[in-house]
């Protein structure tokens, strides 16, 4: 994919991790539930390690991690509560 979150570029890792209470990903040195980064998407600072036109430049890779994320958790939309119900919680 790119380069780390917090590296010069983008993103070098995208992890989206099925839990019992809901989606968890990664993408560089970010970490939250998909809406989680699509809150910091949206905003123009409290971006971590990134300022100004690097925010600007990273945010239409962030959004197409996020969209992928999103069509794959569409594509298994029970995933969450089948962990929910296997776990007890």
């Amino acid at each position: 994919m790119g380069r780390d979150v917090n590296a010069e570029s983008t993103v070098r890792n995208l992890l989206l991790v099925p839990t019992s209470e809901g989606w968890h990903m990664r993408i560089g040195c970010w970490s939250g539930s998909p809406d989680d980064l699509a809150e910091m998407i949206a905003k123009d600072e409290g971006w971590p390690e990134a300022k100004g036109n690097e925010i600007t430049r990273r945010r239409p890779y962030l959004e197409a991690a996020l969209a992928l994320c999103r069509v794959h958790m569409a594509d298994h939309p029970s995933v969450i509560s089948d962990l929910a119900e296997r776990w007890g919680k």
